[in-house]
């Protein structure tokens, strides 16, 4: 076995080493050709094989190239069908409207404008009205007196804030008074130069308002009551038990019965809760103006009317 085994690679070796002798010890002739044939085959045998690769990675592309060409017909086949489907749709839509149009007797409409418009007064704050009278005022009193103008005629009565507007730019009593977008209160006393405004969060104040929320669908209104003001914030009085309320409403003034003819955001329900057997919810309402500081400036919401000119037109 071992004889054997080592027999086949020592042939092999032999078998080399003459065909070298021959080729470096033989006629030169013979010898060319021989090695002329060795690598000519070798050659051909190199050509074969880069062939091979060639036509091996042509036939990958190739396949890469009938997968992509397949998903973009089934992709153009897949638009093609939403075509048609869109087309039929807006075929469908154009006969409903020609056949709502042939039927007579449709109302004409037309532009009208709302029968109350809001309009805006801006007005300085004097200063704060309470026991005993600021600097601010004791001065505007003074200036009153050169003028002839008698001191209750220009600080009114009562506790709140005094603003340089009255009687003579329309102000009225019981009108809406905002801090930039927010309510802060509302008037109280009018005269004729001067306006005594009461924050919300006065115990006195008093206001129609209305929750609203928002939800998947938009935006919710919800139950209506008076807002109320407790001295250091306020409470939304008189809603139902059976209405629901969330911490996280909006309260907003009611349109309907409140002086202003647009809704003026009031402020955040953050505590609502409903007694056993009790009849209405008791609710905390953050106000949205901070009544911390005095502001420099307020905005009296006076309601009119839009009257139309009925004058022949020229």
């Amino acid at each position: 076995m071992n004889a054997s085994r080592w027999q086949s690679p020592f042939s092999i070796w032999l078998g080399w080493l003459l065909v070298v002798a021959f080729l470096y010890f033989g006629p030169a002739t013979f010898s060319n050709r021989l090695s002329s044939a060795i690598l000519s085959g070798a050659g051909w045998s190199l050509t074969t094989l880069n062939e091979l690769q060639v036509w091996s990675t042509k036939s990958v592309s190739v396949e890469k190239d009938s997968q992509a060409t397949n998903v973009d017909v089934q992709q153009l086949r897949s638009l093609e069908q939403q075509n048609r489907d869109l087309a039929t749709m807006i075929a469908t839509l154009r006969e409903q409207n020609a056949l709502l149009n042939s039927f007579p007797g449709g109302p004409e409409f037309s532009e009208t404008l709302p029968l109350r418009k809001t309009i805006a007064v801006t007005t300085n704050v004097i200063g704060s009205r309470g026991n005993e009278l600021q600097g601010a005022l004791r001065l505007l009193v003074s200036l009153g007196e050169r003028e002839g103008i008698a001191e209750n005629e220009l600080v009114l009565d009562g506790a709140g804030l005094l603003v340089d507007q009255g009687a003579l730019a329309g102000l009225s009593a019981d009108q809406l008074v905002s801090l930039g977008k927010s309510l802060f209160g509302r008037t109280v006393q009018v005269g004729k130069w001067t306006t005594l405004v009461q924050p919300v969060t006065d115990p006195d104040f008093r206001t129609a308002v209305r929750l609203v929320r928002s939800s998947e669908f938009g935006t919710v209104m919800g139950a209506r009551g008076i807002l109320k003001g407790t001295g250091n914030g306020c409470e939304m009085i008189e809603v139902v038990g059976t209405e629901p309320v969330a911490v996280g409403d909006l309260v907003y003034t009611d349109t309907l019965v409140s002086p202003t003819s647009v809704p003026i955001y009031c402020g955040r329900v953050t505590n609502a809760s409903i007694a056993a057997n009790a009849a209405h919810w008791t609710i905390h309402v953050s106000p949205a103006s901070s009544i911390d500081s005095t502001p420099a400036k307020l905005t009296v919401l006076k309601t009119d009317l839009h009257l139309r000119d009925e004058s022949p037109s020229r």
